[in-house]
């Protein structure tokens, strides 16, 4: 689930435009697909986790901000 979710977050942004701070902006700037996918394949538990951390976190805060919105 880690890795698809980092998979998609990496070919775009789930909310339409990305943050600044994303750290998948970089990944999407710097690889293809099928790049991105290795790259985060050979990522350690430790940095991947990392990484999901960061985009569920991202991804909580822009889903609260996106209800706040639609009052």
């Amino acid at each position: 689930m880690m890795i698809v979710s980092l998979l998609g977050a990496s070919e775009d942004c789930p909310y339409g435009n990305h943050l600044e701070s994303c750290p998948a902006k970089a990944i999407r700037k710097r690889f293809d697909l099928k790049e991105t996918y290795h790259y985060i394949r050979s990522l350690d538990q430790n940095k991947l986790e990392a990484l999901y951390e960061t985009h569920r976190e991202c991804a909580k805060c822009r889903e609260v901000l996106s209800s706040i919105n639609r009052l």
